[in-house]
C-alpha cells in the first residue's frame, strides 16, 4: 500500500457522496479507506463498555477512515476526536449545502430500501410513495446544522488541519467545475489529483449519482415540504399551501443578543421546535466568517438584511448575534470592515424585535467560562478521561472584572436597542418554567400557538463544587452587591 504524509478522516453523514468519495480517494492514493469502522461488528465497533471501547480507539494507529458522525452518540464522537486529535490527521468535512435534499433523500431511502446507485429494482420509479414526515424533517436540518457548526468550531479550537467541501461541489455541475474541486481537495491532503484520462475516475465522478429527483415528482407532500423549506430548492414547480401566517403580513423580525454561557442552545431550542419559526442562528459566528467573511466584510448591511428574509409562510425569522461580535477588536481579528454599519442598521430598524437573553447568576457564567476553557485544555493534550476530576481556581478580582463587563454589556445593549419592543428573559426563568417562558415568547414573536418542547439541561449543582476557593470567594462578596450569586446554587445549570 502506498505511504502517504498525513492520515486523513473523512467526517461526514449519510447521503453526501461519501462512499463514492472513499472510493476515488482509495484510486488516487493508494491507501485503504476504512469504511465507517465503528458501525455494527466491525473490528473497531461503537461499544456500550467504555473501557472496551477506549481500547478499540486506540487501535486506530494512523489508520485513514471515513466516519458519519450523525448515527452515533455525540459522546462517542468526542471520544473518537479525542483520540485523533493531534496524531497528524488531515480532517475532511464533506458536508451537503442543500440540507433538505439530504435528509429527504433518506426518508426516500428509508421507504424505498435504495441506499446506493446500481441497487434500484425494475419497480423503483413506480413504487408508491408515502408522505415524508416534515416534522422529522424540520428536527434533522436544523440538528444537522448546529451539529456540524459545533464539529467545526471543535476541530478549529484544537487547530486541527481542516478541509471542508460539499457534495455539490464534488458531483454536481459541469466536469471542469467537479474537477477543480477535486483537484484543491487532493491538494489539501498531498495525493495525486484525478485525470480525465483514468475512466474509472471519469465514471465515478460523472455517473454514480443516485436518481433520488426523479422521484420528487410522486411524493404525495412535496407542495407542503417546499412551502416548509422555501430556502432549499428541490428543481420542482409546486403549488402553494396554507400559510402559517395572515396572507399579506409580513413575518415578525427578531435578534436575539446574549453574551457567552448564557443557555443561548436552549432558547434556540425553543425556537428551532416552532413549525412557523425560520431561525439563520448565530449569523456572525467564527466558522461562519471562515467561509463568508469577505463577502459580509464587503456588504455588511446586505448580509444582515437576508438573515431577516424569508419567502415561506414563515410567521417570524431572525438570528442572533453576540455582544461581542459587535465591537471593534472582533472587526479587527476577523478584517471585518464596517460592522459599524451593520450595527447602525439595526439600531435604525425599529421593526426588529428584541429578544436579550441574559443570565442572573453571573458567578455560574464564569464557572461555566472556565469550565469550557479546561475541557478543552484536557482535549488538546489528549487527557479527554481526566474531565471528570476538574476543579479549578477563580481569582476573585478576575470574577469581579467580569461580574463588571457582563453588567456593562447588558446595559449597553439595552441603551442601543431602547426604542425596540424587547423582551428580556433571564436563562433561570425558562429552566424553572419553560412552558410559561415559552407562552412568553411566542406571544412576543407573533407566533401561532404550539406545544413546544425543548431540551432542557439538567441541574448541576455540582459546577460551583469545581471552584477549590468557594468559600474564599463567597467571603470576598461578602455583603457587596455580588453576594446574590452565591445564594443561587440550586439554580446552576450545564450550558
Amino acid at each position: 500500500m502506498t505511504s502517504i504524509l498525513h492520515p486523513f478522516v473523512i467526517w461526514t453523514t449519510q447521503r453526501t457522496g461519501s462512499t463514492v468519495s472513499s472510493a476515488i480517494l482509495r484510486r488516487l492514493s493508494g491507501q485503504d479507506i476504512a469504511q465507517e469502522p465503528f458501525n455494527g461488528a466491525k473490528h473497531l465497533a461503537y461499544h456500550k463498555d467504555e473501557k472496551k471501547l477506549a481500547l478499540h480507539l486506540q487501535n486506530l494507529d494512523g489508520l485513514c477512515f471515513k466516519h458519519c458522525w450523525n448515527i452515533h452518540p455525540e459522546k462517542f464522537n468526542r471520544m473518537i476526536l479525542d483520540q485523533i486529535i493531534g496524531e497528524k490527521y488531515k480532517f475532511v468535512i464533506l458536508n451537503r449545502r442543500n440540507v433538505l435534499k439530504m435528509w429527504l433523500s433518506t426518508q426516500l431511502a428509508r421507504q424505498t430500501g435504495v441506499w446506493g446507485k446500481g441497487s434500484e429494482s425494475s419497480d423503483y420509479f413506480e413504487k408508491k410513495l408515502q408522505p415524508l414526515d416534515i416534522d422529522l424533517l424540520k428536527h434533522d436540518v436544523i440538528k444537522y446544522t448546529n451539529e456540524l457548526d459545533k464539529f467545526r468550531d471543535l476541530l478549529a479550537q484544537d487547530g486541527c488541519s481542516i478541509f471542508e467541501i460539499a457534495y455539490e461541489d464534488l458531483f454536481e455541475g459541469d466536469i471542469k467545475n467537479r474537477f477543480n474541486h477535486w483537484e484543491r481537495l487532493c491538494g489539501f491532503l498531498q495525493i495525486a489529483a484525478p485525470s480525465l484520462n483514468d475512466a474509472t475516475i471519469v465514471d465515478l465522478i460523472m455517473h454514480r449519482k443516485q436518481c433520488t429527483e426523479e422521484l420528487y415528482a410522486r411524493i404525495p407532500n412535496l407542495q407542503e415540504v417546499q412551502e416548509v423549506f422555501p430556502e432549499y430548492d428541490l428543481h420542482v414547480q409546486a403549488s402553494p399551501v396554507s400559510p402559517v401566517r395572515n396572507p399579506g403580513v409580513p413575518p415578525t423580525k427578531f435578534l436575539i443578543v446574549t453574551g457567552r454561557y448564557t443557555g443561548l442552545d436552549t432558547i434556540l431550542s425553543l425556537l428551532n421546535a416552532h413549525k412557523a419559526v425560520r431561525y439563520w442562528g448565530e449569523i456572525l459566528r467564527e466558522s461562519m466568517l471562515r467561509i463568508k467573511g469577505e463577502a459580509i466584510s464587503s456588504d455588511p448591511v446586505g448580509y444582515i438584511k437576508q438573515c431577516f428574509e424569508t419567502h415561506g409562510p414563515m410567521a417570524s425569522v431572525g438570528c442572533t448575534i453576540l455582544y461581542h461580535q459587535l465591537d471593534k477588536a472582533y472587526e479587527s481579528k476577523w478584517h471585518i470592515a464596517k460592522l459599524s454599519e451593520m450595527r447602525n442598521f439595526l439600531q435604525s430598524d425599529k421593526e426588529i424585535r428584541i429578544v436579550h437573553l441574559k443570565r442572573q447568576n453571573r458567578l455560574a457564567t464564569v464557572a461555566v467560562s472556565r469550565l469550557d476553557l479546561e475541557i478543552r485544555r484536557l482535549r488538546r493534550k489528549g487527557k479527554a478521561g481526566e474531565m471528570d476530576n476538574i476543579a479549578f481556581t477563580l481569582p476573585p478580582a478576575k470574577c469581579e472584572q467580569m461580574f463588571n463587563k457582563i453588567e456593562t454589556q447588558e446595559k449597553m445593549y439595552d441603551a442601543l436597542f431602547h426604542d425596540h419592543e424587547t423582551m428580556d428573559i433571564y436563562f433561570e426563568d425558562v429552566m424553572t418554567d419553560p412552558a410559561g417562558k415559552c407562552d412568553d415568547l411566542m406571544a412576543f414573536l407573533n407566533l401561532p400557538p404550539q406545544v413546544l418542547q425543548c431540551d432542557l439541561l439538567p441541574p448541576m449543582p455540582a459546577l460551583f463544587g469545581m471552584i477549590k476557593n468557594y468559600d474564599r470567594l463567597h467571603k470576598y462578596f461578602k455583603e457587596t452587591e455580588w453576594e446574590v450569586f452565591f445564594k443561587m446554587r440550586g439554580a446552576t445549570y450545564k450550558t
